[in-house]
């Protein structure tokens, strides 16, 4: 976990974890995100929870069954490494394996899914191919040792990196032009999810856009996305009716090898009474009620 003082000093360039969202290959974030973190006036203190606490508390653990099991000598630190021809590409690694010129780095995941390999292997998730491959551009190293604690069976496994000049140099590449034309430019990249096109045009102005042929013809689609979607729910509801009144009172639904096709169960869910709290308390109602304010597509037949 970086502390605020890395934070501010990041702000100023590009780090090793947004390397796969500048290149569109991260589950967590897009060009466009890190874009945004890098112009904000402010540093937003991030909200982390349990797993990534217990991710950063194993930290230790992990640097200590590595160096166990290979006789390698780890060096942690917790500075801002900077490259040594690019002042806003940064590194802030978990440790460096001197003897032999790798970069360590520790993670721990709770399961070990698809996206990861076999031991030995460069089979990781992307987010951190793209990082390990960012944090050798700037130490100059010959790899990475990627060790790993998967927290659901505590397997301990060890990936290796095996730092490709030309593809690193491709990644640097991408990120310099990343940070000219877009951060020191103030001009956004590409936007290319629902999520950061709200973001982006969040404000409004009390104007028209004359729609060209391509976007009539999105509309018409959106259109018949939406209708269809109706119709699907609809269909979908008469079906879970049948259903229903089948099982009656039944919680479970098997076929006649007694494999289990579903369950209907009661669950219990906490629910604020804001109507009841603005009538019983409208002070602390008024203090936490917040409004929020977003742009809603209305299509017009």
């Amino acid at each position: 976990m970086l502390t605020h003082q890395q934070k501010i000093i990041r702000q100023g360039g590009i780090g090793g974890s947004d390397a796969a969202q500048i290149l569109g290959k991260s589950r967590w974030g897009t060009a466009y995100n890190v874009y945004k973190s890098k112009i904000a006036e402010s540093i937003e203190e991030e909200e982390y929870y349990g797993q990534y606490e217990a991710g950063n508390d194993l930290e230790p653990l992990v640097v200590k069954k590595y160096m166990k099991a290979t006789g390698n000598e780890v060096i942690c630190g917790d500075a801002t490494i900077v490259h040594p021809k690019h002042d806003f590409i940064l590194a802030n690694i978990d440790g460096f394996i001197p003897k032999l010129n790798r970069v360590f780095e520790a993670k721990a995941p709770i399961f070990y899914d698809d996206k990861w390999g076999d031991a030995g292997s460069s089979d990781i998730p992307l987010d951190y191919f793209y990082q390990v491959m960012h944090y050798c551009n700037v130490m100059n190293a010959d790899g990475a040792d990627i060790a790993v604690i998967f927290r659901f069976t505590w397997d301990f496994i060890i990936f290796k990196y095996e730092h490709n000049k030309k593809r690193g140099q491709q990644l640097l590449d991408v990120e310099r032009k990343f940070w000219e034309d877009h951060v020191e430019k103030r001009i956004p990249p590409a936007i290319t999810n629902i999520n950061d096109a709200k973001e982006e045009f969040s404000n409004t102005a009390d104007s028209e856009t004359m729609a060209d042929q391509l976007i009539i013809s999105k509309v018409k689609s959106y259109d018949s996305i939406t209708a269809k979607q109706k119709s699907l729910k609809d269909a979908k509801d008469v079906i879970k009716t049948d259903i229903l009144k089948y099982m009656r009172e039944s919680t479970r639904l098997t076929d006649s090898e007694g494999k289990l096709l579903l369950t209907y169960n009661n669950e219990t869910k906490s629910k604020l009474d804001s109507n009841k709290l603005k009538i019983d308390h409208p002070d602390i109602y008024k203090k936490y009620n917040n409004k929020s304010e977003s742009r809603v597509i209305r299509t017009k037949h």
